[in-house]
């Protein structure tokens, strides 16, 4: 059982824990695949529950940041 107090040892010893639902290894086991071939973005979005966070507007924000570039003109 994971509490917000949970040492996450390979994320670099951050006490955190998931999001009710799900534990916060899974969550950020994407990391993990981080190469010079493969870039990895995680966003982390503080109290989004599990189910509802497809509605949370930072996620829709988060994902339109990572697929637009702000800065391309065209």
């Amino acid at each position: 059982m994971e509490t917000p107090k949970t040492k996450q040892k390979g994320w670099g010893d951050i006490e955190v824990s998931g999001d009710g639902t799900v534990p916060y290894w899974s969550l950020a086991h994407s990391k993990t695949w981080q190469s010079e071939e493969c870039k990895v973005t995680v966003e982390e979005l503080d109290k989004a529950p599990h189910r509802e966070i497809l509605a949370d507007p930072r996620f829709h924000e988060a994902i339109l940041n990572y697929v637009c570039d702000k800065d391309d003109e065209n």
